[in-house]
C-alpha cells in the first residue's frame, strides 16, 4: 500500500502499517510482522499539506532523534513497553535479536 503522501515521519508509516494489519487480522496468533519500504526519496522538497503538519512532525522527529544519539535507544519508549510482555528493552541491547 503506497502512503498519500510523502513523508520521513516514523509514526506516519507506523499507522499506516497498524491500519493494514488491523484490517487483514484473523484474530489467530501471529508469529512475526515485517513492513518492507520502496521507491525512498530524499526528503529535501515536499509537498505542503494544509492539515498534515510536516515541519512540527520534522521537529519532533529531529528532536527523538537526538534524545536517542545522546541517551541511547532506550531513553523514549511507549507505555507499553513497560508491561510484563514488553520486550523493548530487551531487545534494544541487541542486534538482531542477538547480544552486541
Amino acid at each position: 500500500m503506497k502512503l498519500d503522501t510523502a513523508t520521513d515521519y516514523g509514526l506516519d508509516i507506523y499507522h499506516k502499517a497498524l491500519n493494514i494489519f488491523a484490517d487483514n487480522w484473523d484474530h489467530e496468533p501471529v508469529c512475526g510482522v515485517s513492513v518492507t519500504l520502496s521507491d525512498l526519496q530524499p526528503m529535501s522538497s515536499y509537498q505542503l499539506d494544509l492539515f498534515g503538519r510536516v515541519e512540527q512532525k520534522k521537529k519532533l522527529s529531529t528532536a527523538v532523534d537526538a534524545i536517542y544519539n545522546k541517551y541511547g535507544k532506550t531513553a523514549l519508549l511507549h507505555g507499553s513497553s513497560l508491561l510484563l510482555g514488553g520486550k523493548w528493552i530487551n531487545r534494544a541491547g541487541k542486534i538482531g535479536g542477538h547480544y552486541k
